[in-house]
This record gives C-alpha cells, structure tokens and sequence, in this order.
C-alpha cells in the first residue's frame, strides 16, 4: 500500500494534516476521533513511510487516558512540533494488503474502552 493509499482510506473519517518530518517520513494527523467508552474525543496520528508494507507507527493525544484512568504497556510520549502524542505496544495484526485504514483507526481507538 502507498502512503497515498493509505491517506485516502483515512480521510474517510475526516480531515487528515499531513505534515513532513526529517526522516523523510510523513505524520498524518486525522481531526479528533470519538473514543469508544471514555466518552472522550483524540486526534489519531501515524508516522507513515513512502510505501506501507506492515502496521504503521500509530499515536493518540498523550493526555488520552482509558475508561480506568490508567495507561497502556509501555507508553511513551513524542513531541511533534507543537503536539504531544503518545504511542505504545500496541499489539493489532493489521495488514495492509487485507485490511482497509479506517479500521486500523477503529482499532486504535477501541483500545482505550477498558
């Protein structure tokens, strides 16, 4: 999958900013998401490679929080610019060839439901 490809299934939820990073990469930023169970909402964030060949890096707001109060296995913060966003082990066979983005974002946000 491209990462163009990929963008176009995120943008299926909503408005994505897409913004360059050194590595050559691109942090796609997709507008606040409803999380499921916590009544909150979170932007979802992935750091994304020119051609998408397994589960992309995947980040939430870093204040995100689950239904519990508590944090997810080895949470860590990355500052992008201006934004604190937190990522994790976060264990999902997502596979680009079978599955589509906006079910990786489901799955993303579901986590936080417990």
């Amino acid at each position: 999958m491209t990462r163009d490809e990929f963008l176009d299934g995120v943008r299926q939820l909503g408005e994505v900013e897409c913004r360059p990073q050194p590595s050559g990469e691109i942090l796609a930023i997709l507008a606040e998401q409803e999380v499921p169970g916590p009544r909150k909402q979170s932007r979802v964030a992935f750091l994304l490679p020119e051609t998408i060949a397994g589960r992309p890096t995947v980040f939430v707001d870093a204040t995100l929080r689950t239904r519990s109060g508590g944090l997810p296995n080895n949470w860590r913060t990355q500052l992008f610019q201006s934004d604190l966003f937190g990522t994790w082990s976060f264990q999902c066979p997502w596979e680009p060839s079978g599955d589509t983005p906006a079910t990786l974002v489901i799955a993303v946000l579901a986590q936080w439901d417990r």
